[in-house]
């Protein structure tokens, strides 16, 4: 059984390095602010320690920091626009205008203008999706915690996050228009939002892509189905031919009859994938929290760690 840690807060006990894995009580571990550090949580076929170590992609307070960060920066950004830039320009003197004419035309533009234009409508349209977002991603939506009635209702829950947060690939295509067609800037090399952007978006397109491609790949029976207690579904199947797997990585397995989006339960074959949990060896001591069906990936490192031990006795008996 094969699952995905929620998180891996790393500290020192008594001077040795220390590992805490926190396993969710339902499901996979799908970062709520994995907006926020476009270019690495998303793409984790590219993850590796290495990376890990670089970008700010291996724990979720880190990421939460991050987000923290950029709804400050998303307020200061749209506030100087409305509340400063905006009305200093269309209640500007013509003497002060004239300076700013070649970039905005002869006549003074309007507030309603300045909102309706490309740069006005896609940073309110970034500006609401994520906030659509951000807010199903938290605990009493996503936990299902709000009590709305029907048809409204649809709006909470783990589906809900989920697919909401598909909305985040529009806000950085919107981000693209949104830095080309900035203010004060004609010449297309001194618009660089696309620099910066355009390359951790070409590396997410190409690695849902590849998932999707490396899935057909995979062909696998199913040897058993059994429904456990608490309503937990395990699913035993055939290894795929080269298929490595280490403790502490997990799969997505999908079933297009019930969604071609969802993760679980699934049929296509996709993984493994690396986890923080799968460095488990590198420390001294480990602490492993599991709650509910978050105790799947705890099982399996418990079991490596049973069969190391199992593996170092007979060599023992051997010598």
């Amino acid at each position: 059984m094969l699952s995905g840690s929620h998180a891996l807060p790393l500290g020192r006990h008594r001077g040795r390095a220390c590992c805490r894995i926190l396993f969710p009580q339902r499901g996979p571990y799908l970062g709520s602010d994995v907006s926020c550090s476009f270019s690495a949580p998303v793409c984790q076929l590219f993850l590796s320690r290495q990376l890990i170590a670089v970008v700010a992609a291996g724990g979720a307070a880190t990421i939460d920091v991050i987000a923290t960060a950029i709804v400050v920066g998303i307020l200061l950004h749209a506030g100087n626009h409305l509340a400063c830039d905006f009305p200093r320009l269309i209640n500007s003197s013509p003497a002060h205008y004239e300076m700013v004419a070649r970039y905005f035309g002869p006549e003074k533009p309007t507030y309603r203008s300045l909102v309706a234009g490309v740069e006005g409508v896609t940073g309110i349209a970034m500006v609401a999706l994520m906030a659509v977002s951000f807010t199903l991603a938290t605990h009493r939506f996503r936990k299902n915690g709000v009590r709305l009635p029907f048809p409204l209702n649809r709006l909470t829950g783990f589906n809900a996050f989920w697919y909401s947060h598909h909305l985040l690939a529009v806000v950085y295509l919107l981000l693209l228009i949104h830095g080309y067609f900035v203010f004060l800037v004609h010449k297309w090399y001194q618009r660089t939002t696309w620099m910066y952007i355009s390359v951790p978006l070409l590396l997410y397109l190409g690695e849902r892509n590849l998932r999707a491609f490396r899935s057909k790949g995979y062909s696998v029976k199913i040897l058993k189905v059994s429904l456990l207690p608490g309503g937990v579904l395990t699913v035993t199947m055939s290894k795929p031919h080269g298929f490595r797997y280490r403790s502490g990585q997990y799969i997505f397995l999908q079933c297009p009859t019930i969604s071609p989006f969802e993760c679980l339960p699934r049929l296509f074959v996709d993984g493994p994938y690396g986890a923080p949990a799968q460095d488990f060896r590198n420390y001294d001591v480990l602490l492993l929290v599991g709650l509910g069906i978050g105790a799947t990936p705890f099982i399996s490192i418990l079991r490596d760690l049973l069969n190391n031990i199992k593996l170092a006795d007979e060599l023992m008996v051997k010598q």
